[in-house]
């Protein structure tokens, strides 16, 4: 049951990736995002062009698909600003410029709650140093409508009231665990503002 699902994820996740002519290539040397946050990328990503949710305030990389796995950015999040656009009639949750790492993780948890109907359970926010700065990570399950399991892991920081953060997610069963030694590097490569 579980290959067929991430079949037909795969399947879907290749022809949305094909139907996007706008996708760019990312290639294994080091970049800035957002123009905030610079990294070493690891590994050849595509970049998800036409992502109207996340309104220019960040971005979306995967290599296999996103319904299997992607690394989202998002960089400079001011106060009073969502992490996404809302659906309608969705009221998503805003940043605020003196949220704790537990608010932030809380944030995530409401915006994927709220945004798609998922279920979260975010634990483990500790410190951790980012380019030399005092930032911060926290891990959550994810199970979203289509009912396939997800982890995630963020890496993030509040500078100057604003928010940066770095969220990989991925199945599971396999893609979690499949890149997340490259995320592992990407998160330890990071720096600007």
């Amino acid at each position: 049951m579980n290959r067929v699902i991430t079949q037909a994820l795969a399947a879907g996740a290749l022809l949305a990736l094909a139907a996007c002519s706008q996708n760019q290539l990312v290639e294994a040397k080091r970049i800035t995002v957002g123009g905030a946050v610079s990294i070493d990328p690891q590994i050849t990503w595509t970049r998800l062009a036409n992502l109207d949710y996340l309104e220019g305030k960040g971005e979306m990389w995967t290599v296999d698909g996103p319904g299997l796995h992607s690394l989202t950015f998002f960089t400079s999040i001011g106060d009073g600003q969502t992490l996404y656009k809302p659906r309608p009639n969705v009221n998503l949750p805003a940043f605020k410029g003196d949220m704790t790492p537990i608010d932030v993780m809380e944030l995530v948890q409401a915006t994927y709650q709220l945004q798609a109907n998922a279920q979260t359970d975010g634990r483990d926010v500790r410190p951790v140093k980012i380019g030399g700065r005092d930032g911060f990570r926290f891990d959550m399950s994810v199970v979203g409508r289509d009912e396939v399991e997800r982890e995630a892991t963020a890496l993030g920081w509040i500078k100057d009231k604003k928010l940066n953060l770095i969220i990989y997610s991925g199945a599971k069963l396999h893609y979690y665990p499949k890149y997340q030694p490259s995320v592992e590097r990407i998160f330890a490569s990071v720096s600007g503002n």
